[in-house]
């Protein structure tokens, strides 16, 4: 099944949605493939232990009736070593945003389809 006008008018509202929320500072879909995938980035204004969960419940609050969430895709840390007490801490992360793949079909991993 390919993916919809509707579709895809819906998937832009729930990111205009998702951006009015406070601790949003910006939601957009990036891309959409052609059964019904969505790439949404989500960019928090505050990045905290807890985002990952707290991003995750508000896009899954605010999907469109038939639509799923596939993966949550979050920053990867950047860590420094300290070598006199062998231990590595946070610096920093590799982006700022959360990507989150959304889907209007079942897809199979095994078989690498929508159906």
């Amino acid at each position: 099944m390919p993916t919809t006008q509707s579709q895809i008018e819906e998937m832009k509202a729930m990111a205009k949605r998702l951006a009015a929320d406070p601790s949003i500072e910006s939601a957009y879909i990036d891309d959409w493939g052609r059964f019904g995938n969505f790439q949404l980035f989500v960019t928090p204004r505050h990045h905290d232990r807890s985002t990952t969960l707290r991003l995750r419940a508000l896009v899954r609050k605010a999907l469109p009736e038939k639509a799923h969430l596939r993966e949550c895709f979050g920053p990867d840390p950047i860590r420094e070593y300290r070598p006199y007490s062998r231990s590595s801490h946070i610096v920093g992360y590799s982006r700022s945003y959360w990507v989150f793949d959304v889907d209007y079909q079942h897809y199979d991993q095994q078989t690498n389809f929508f159906n």
